[in-house]
């Protein structure tokens, strides 16, 4: 009877410890879903602010002066650029709120 309470008691660990490493597994996954999601929304907001400066650019590269013509369009093109600078921190601090917390206490395990 004692034998068969242990097997019991084995089963059991076996099975709680698969959960947790299968909790722990779809939770990195979950965490590397969010990430990728950040990644593509930067990706894409960098791709919509620097194409209007590119494209100014490389007109002017290629001998039209149309800055002289609309300077108002240069600074535009090159403020919406700067601004996908400062987008990029709070793209990725609204999407990857809960991830610093699990740095935070990685680190404080550490030491």
């Amino acid at each position: 009877m004692k034998n068969i309470n242990y097997v019991e008691y084995i089963r059991k660990h076996i099975s709680n410890t698969l959960r947790d490493k299968q909790i722990q597994r779809l939770h990195r996954l979950y965490e590397d879903y969010r990430f990728v999601i950040a990644t593509e929304t930067s990706l894409i907001i960098y791709f919509i602010a620097w194409t209007p400066y590119s494209i100014i650019a490389l007109v002017q590269i290629f001998g039209n002066n149309f800055s002289l013509y609309h300077p108002w369009l240069m600074t535009i093109c090159a403020l919406l650029a700067k601004l996908s600078m400062n987008v990029n921190p709070i793209i990725y601090s609204i999407i990857l709120k809960n991830q610093e917390v699990t740095v935070v206490t990685l680190h404080e395990e550490l030491f």
